[in-house]
């Protein structure tokens, strides 16, 4: 087992253990808009946003869009990156294409916020498993040093998704390993191909099974065969397994960054 979960009370398999030990270590690394400091921040704030009182009155409204204030942060990050990262966190059925223009009007690029959404994501699918199975969660990795890469691929246009994405035909060999060669790629993967390396380390091309169907739009943490089962249909005493979508908890046509919305 690799050292990520060596001191867990259960065996995680060596294949999902080394999948997730290499996404850990990529949110602590600079990426292709944020260094490692801002990304590991991104983590941090992640985690921080579930005792947010600004988004529990969110998420208790109508509407979030009636409730203002200032969000509960560590302190660490802007606010408009605060605001994304907790509304992605803990609302993300909700967002809008009209909150996400405003975002970008607001500072951040496309590219930025994508990069955000994966950060979170990484960190969701993660932090889940560790929950659902009794783990403490993991430590946050130290930031690596070095610059963002600021590559943006040449291909990108708009599309299907609220943010410009790279069609299969648009990728090139310089964006290798971002789609499937055997199925169409989902609108999942594409949504977030406005930053390659987030797709990679995502959706993890090293054939581990922290992607798995619905177009690879979700983490999925299986429980060993020889150990006691939760799920009713095979026999234990009934809490469902549950996968974590990239997103929200709908189905992937319904993913806040898919769909078109209203302006």
């Amino acid at each position: 087992m690799t050292e990520l979960y060596a001191s867990t009370p259960m065996a995680i398999r060596d294949d999902l253990a080394a999948a997730h030990a290499r996404a850990w270590a990529h949110v602590a690394r600079p990426g292709s808009w944020w260094d490692g400091t801002t990304r590991v921040a991104i983590a941090g704030e992640t985690r921080n946003a579930s005792s947010c009182s600004l988004c529990r009155r969110r998420k208790e409204a109508l509407s979030p869009f009636a409730i203002e204030g200032t969000h509960d942060s560590l302190g660490q990050l802007s606010e408009i990156v605060v605001e994304v990262v907790h509304r992605v966190r803990t609302d993300p059925g909700r967002l809008s294409e009209r909150w996400y223009r405003g975002i970008v009007a607001s500072g951040l690029s496309e590219e930025q916020y994508v990069e955000v959404v994966s950060v979170v994501a990484h960190v969701v699918a993660i932090d889940t498993m560790a929950r659902g199975l009794g783990f403490d969660p993991l430590l946050l990795t130290r930031p690596q040093p070095g610059l963002p890469s600021r590559r943006r691929p040449a291909g990108a246009k708009p599309g299907g998704a609220w943010v410009p994405w790279l069609e299969p035909a648009d990728a090139g060999d310089a964006m290798a390993g971002i789609y499937p060669t055997d199925r169409p790629a989902a609108n999942i993967r594409k949504a977030m191909s406005l930053v390659p390396e987030e797709v990679r380390s995502f959706f993890d091309p090293g054939g581990s099974p922290i992607s798995a169907r619905h177009g690879d739009a979700r983490f999925l943490a299986r429980v060993p065969g020889d150990q006691p089962r939760p799920d009713r249909a095979i026999g234990g005493a009934g809490i469902p397994s549950q996968s974590v979508f990239l997103l929200n908890c709908q189905s992937c046509s319904a993913a806040p960054c898919e769909r078109p919305g209203p302006k």
